[in-house]
């Protein structure tokens, strides 16, 4: 039986330094109510919780929700109608035991490769969030790279919701309220990691391919070498990230390899994955870290915090788009993206760097 959701609140906040959101709601749970809530960058895929820690009555939550709501008034925040609706998870932060494959970054020589392979397909890497969607009797929950529970859009919890599979498990990247699904890692009970990618996929047209629409859809797959050329080049010309490259008669396998590995990536873009280590006191930027081989901190320049977002505290995790990094490690035209929720420390290594002409530098880094 799927919950009901009522009474929801959306507050913004905006001003020179923030650019955030956040939402409130009540929840009926048996016989009685949560108040649960949403925050973070506005556009952003957003954190869940829950202010309740047992279900209260209507009137008990209503007047939880009253106090919620004028705090975060109180601090600035205004309503508003607009924004996608987001739906919590009691689950929130403990681990789904769903394994997820993540990406082994490929160089040109290996791309050019991998492109004259036709066991290999290309899909267009997009600038998301990594989401997997479990749908379940219980209802619909996402998953984030690391195998946690998270919240989940709304509008991709209704389109996921309406497919005929009474349980799936979707593959995707999610950008601002819609799932661009690439893998089928379960179907009606049946868990389809075993199986080659060609028949996954093939599965996820099938049950997603008639309810397509501005919340869910299956990413466009190029076969043949003439044909993944031709998707490089479009992606390359709306100045896309990047493409995937997967191996058609693999199965799915968790984690990333150290080297090779049937998913691969080819970024258009340089990015990385840092820590902040310090906030500077005259102007909106911020100085980043990366760990090397002994885990300890090797600065790597500052990065300036576009006005529309906010300034992320000390040890927060960032992505920064970049040119290149110098010999000494730094980054040269550094670009702020925005906060990281779905990755831990110890992944804000040196090893991401790639230096002036395009090659890591050769010190075990």
């Amino acid at each position: 039986m799927g919950s009901i959701r009522t009474e929801q609140v959306h507050l913004t906040l905006t001003d020179g330094r923030s650019d955030k959101e956040y939402q409130a709601w009540l929840t009926q749970q048996d016989d009685g109510w949560h108040v649960e809530f949403a925050y973070g960058r506005r556009g952003s895929s957003l954190k869940t919780g829950r202010k309740t820690s047992e279900p209260v009555s209507i009137d008990a939550a209503r007047s939880v929700l009253e106090k919620l709501v004028k705090s975060k008034e109180s601090k600035g925040y205004a309503r508003d109608g607009s924004g996608i609706a987001y739906l919590g998870t009691d689950l929130a932060e403990r681990a789904s035991g769903q394994p997820v494959q993540l990406l082994t970054p490929v160089d040109e020589e290996a791309l050019a490769s991998l492109m004259a392979d036709d066991r290999y397909v290309a899909q267009e890497k997009f600038d998301g969030v990594r989401t997997l969607i479990e749908k379940s009797p219980d209802g619909v929950r996402a998953i984030n790279k690391r195998g946690l529970y998270v919240g989940v859009s709304e509008t991709i919890a209704n389109a996921v919701a309406g497919l005929r599979a009474t349980t799936c498990v979707i593959d995707g990247e999610s950008i601002e309220g819609r799932l661009f699904a690439f893998d089928l890692l379960e179907d009606d009970g049946e868990a389809l990691g075993d199986a080659p990618y060609h028949d996954r996929l093939q599965r996820l047209e099938a049950l997603v391919g008639g309810h397509s629409g501005e919340a869910l859809g299956v990413v466009e797959t190029a076969s043949g070498t003439r044909d993944k050329h031709q998707l490089l080049e479009r992606v390359r010309a709306q100045a896309g990230e990047g493409i995937v490259l997967k191996r058609i008669d693999a199965p799915h396998s968790a984690g990333r390899p150290n080297s090779g590995g049937p998913v691969r990536k080819f970024k258009l873009v340089e990015t990385v994955s840092a820590i902040v280590t310090g906030r500077n006191a005259t102007r909106r930027s911020v100085a980043v870290a990366l760990l090397d081989e002994a885990g300890e901190q090797v600065q790597v320049g500052s990065v300036a915090v576009p006005p529309n977002q906010p300034i992320p505290e000390d040890g927060a995790l960032v992505e920064v788009r970049y040119l290149y990094a110098t010999s000494g490690n730094a980054l040269f035209q550094p670009v702020y993206l925005g906060q990281r929720e779905d990755i831990t420390r110890v992944e804000c290594t040196l090893k991401q760097l790639k230096h002036q002409g395009g090659q890591a530098r050769r010190n075990g880094t």
